[in-house]
């Protein structure tokens, strides 16, 4: 016995469509029907991006993997989503998706979001999201959200929205809401909510922020970076960008910060950044230096800057070996090799439960230059850890002097960023 699929489609719009079946398809029962080629709706300079064949009254695509068990009738569907000559502008998962795949063909190929996307729920050790390889082009966020990205399992590449943010490609102005990237790796490796890894000059990410859970777990001695926008930033530019929630690095040698797990390379520049989360980093043994700080887990190279930064969570670093290089601070855990942190503070729980812990830093071997901290916990008794200490102790919540003298200090270096007075949470904020 045989069945008849027919195809057809609904839109009846000013556009064009093409490549609807015109024959039906004959389909011996119980055997699998074959899917056709995606048509093209196009109307205006733009081609929509397709979501599917679907049954009448059915919210779910058909499923062509299926064994047919009766006659149908399937619709073209499009999303709101298309490309045109400037990119995909994206509206729904199905034109992220689109996008995303274009991108392998092309690498600057530009998305803007026109909505806020929620992204498909998935079981546990599944994900819904895989990092797009390589991009250089613009992302622009256009203030909108995507919501629920989920990465878990073995990862070989660096890992986030975008595994590599290469030269000249931009990131700007998105919010990723209730991100959860749980990962382990045989491998050195990069992980952050935007993109795992940044590198090249001219890249920049924008006004973005991440909420929710990243964890890195490498092995023996390799090497992990976490952080809540950027795994690994290498000669790029953060700035106006924030993260609140967990951030863990386990195992190797680990890098984990609020910002980036390590900042380094020509350019690399941190400015006008915050974080509210719970930053940790250990390892099971001596295999590794274990960094964690508030910003980033260090600071490396005469072109790393950090300036104006602030962070309010908790800092850990530890190792369950015999002592080793732990450092823990509420900027970073380890600045060194002529990169400096200006005009920046932290109201955060810093602890090394090992080596070095400091309200600004760790360790420092470079210049730390106007930073106030106090405490809300942990065990740092000073600002820099391991170095030379000319940070300030802020007490009894008097903030006066701080606002002042760092304003000062970044009107002096060019920042167009001042501090203003905040709350009980942040008492001091950041404005253009």
């Amino acid at each position: 016995r045989y069945f008849t699929i027919k195809y057809s489609t609904s839109y009846s719009g000013a556009g064009t469509t093409t490549g609807i079946p015109e024959n039906s398809q004959s389909v011996a029962e119980g055997s699998k029907p074959t899917r056709p080629s995606d048509p093209v709706l196009t109307e205006n300079g733009k081609t929509y991006v397709f979501e599917g064949w679907y049954e009448t009254g059915s919210k779910e695509p058909f499923d062509f993997e299926q064994p047919i068990t009766g006659n149908k009738t399937l619709e073209a569907k499009w999303s709101d989503s298309y490309y045109d000559d400037n990119g995909y502008t994206v509206g729904d998962e199905a034109g992220l998706v689109a996008w995303s795949e274009a991108v392998l063909d092309n690498p600057k190929l530009n998305c803007t979001l026109e909505r806020d996307i929620m992204l498909t729920a998935v079981s546990d050790g599944e994900s819904n999201w895989n990092p797009v390889k390589n991009y250089s082009g613009t992302f622009d966020g256009n203030n909108k959200t995507i919501s629920g990205m989920k990465i878990t399992g073995e990862a070989k590449i660096s890992t986030g929205l975008i595994s590599n943010l290469e030269s000249d490609g931009t990131v700007k102005d998105l919010g990723l809401i209730g991100v959860d990237i749980n990962i382990s790796s045989d491998l050195s490796i990069e992980v952050g909510a935007i993109a795992g890894i940044s590198r090249g000059i001219g890249t920049a990410i924008t006004n973005c922020y991440s909420t929710g859970t990243i964890s890195v777990t490498v092995e023996g001695q390799k090497v992990a970076y976490a952080g809540g926008i950027i795994g690994q930033n290498n000669s790029s530019t953060i700035t106006a960008c924030y993260s609140s929630g967990t951030i863990t690095a386990r195992e190797g040698g680990v890098y984990a910060g609020g910002i980036t797990g390590q900042n380094d390379g020509a350019d690399a520049k941190i400015t006008a950044c915050y974080s509210s989360g719970t930053i940790t980093a250990r390892n099971a043994a001596r295999e590794g230096g274990v960094y964690a700080g508030g910003i980033t887990g260090q600071n490396d190279g005469a072109d790393a800057k950090i300036t104006a930064c602030y962070f309010t969570g908790s800092v850990s670093a530890g190792t369950q070996g015999n002592g080793g290089y732990v450092c823990a601070g509420g900027i970073a855990g380890e600045t060194r090799n002529g990169s400096t942190i200006t005009a920046c503070y932290s109201t955060g729980s810093i602890s090394s439960y090992s080596t070095y812990a400091g309200g600004i830093c760790g360790i420092s071997s470079s210049t730390v230059d106007t930073c106030y901290w106090s405490s809300s916990g942990g065990t740092a008794i000073a600002g820099i850890g391991d170095g030379t200490d000319n940070t300030l102790k802020v007490e009894n919540d008097d903030w006066l002097t701080a606002i002042n003298t760092m304003n000062t200090k970044l009107n002096e270096v060019g920042a167009t960023y001042k501090y203003t007075n905040g709350d009980s949470d942040r008492p001091l904020i950041i404005q253009p």
